[in-house]
């Protein structure tokens, strides 16, 4: 079962898709952390209020340091590498409509760990293609299910075909001469981003597995090094 941390931006997020947010995450893992950003000060949270105590939600307060600056968005970041660093985690859920976080869902992607994002239909598509997983939400007066097929977790989980399998080596072995260095040694941070510059849309589900070391794992021509929020890969001899 996959440990997985639950963010969510109070300010741009209606709690009315608390439950189908959590039973999502719930078919994959176990939110063990559950937090929710926000200036708890304001009205506009009050609808996450009354969501706290029955969901085991945690407040975070973050006031507003400037006029047109989201001090709620930094605060979330920083707590997310902060958990990251931990290694405690196997993925991350970030409910958001906001793109200001697609720089974090790529780098917590490319760490190996797996990211669910949660957003409205408006969502922009770097955001939404920045995840492992992206749900979309709808929008309404009353609770509505996540617009996301039944087959979703099977889809991104399972296994892929042989085939696909096989093309994943000339595309590993490229990226990992990109980023050549003396003795072969090279981050899972520095993999990913030349997966990334090799194929735009590279993610590790497409090949089977929803982390890129986890994939690493099944690749008997790459071997691993490291603790878990410090691992590093090179091409076995």
């Amino acid at each position: 079962m996959l440990e997985m941390a639950l963010l969510i931006d109070g300010d741009n997020a209606s709690p009315i898709h608390l439950k189908a947010i959590l039973k999502i995450c719930d078919q994959y893992g176990r939110s063990s952390l559950r937090r929710v950003y926000g200036d708890w000060s304001k009205p506009n949270l009050d609808g996450w209020k009354a969501c706290l105590l029955s969901a085991g939600l945690q407040p975070v307060q973050q006031f507003a340091c400037t006029t047109g600056k989201n001090a709620t968005d930094i605060s979330m970041v920083i707590d997310a590498m902060d958990l990251l660093a931990t290694g405690r985690f196997d993925g991350f859920c970030l409910v958001s409509s906001d793109s200001d976080f697609t720089p974090l869902a790529i780098r917590l992607r490319q760490q190996g760990v797996a990211v669910l994002g949660f957003g409205e239909n408006k969502t922009p598509a770097s955001f939404q293609k920045a995840c492992t997983i992206f749900n979309s939400l709808v929008l309404s007066e009353k609770p509505a299910p996540l617009s996301v097929s039944p087959a979703l977790k099977t889809q991104a989980l399972t296994v892929k075909p042989t085939h696909v399998k096989k093309e994943l080596e000339p595309l590993l072995r490229k990226a990992f001469n990109r980023a050549a260095t003396a003795d072969g040694w090279i981050s899972l941070g520095t993999l990913g981003q030349k997966l990334r510059e090799i194929k735009t849309d590279f993610r590790p589900n497409d090949y089977g597995s929803a982390e890129l070391n986890k994939l690493l794992k099944q690749a008997d021509y790459v071997e691993l090094d490291g603790s878990a929020h410090n691992i590093r890969a090179r091409l076995k001899a």
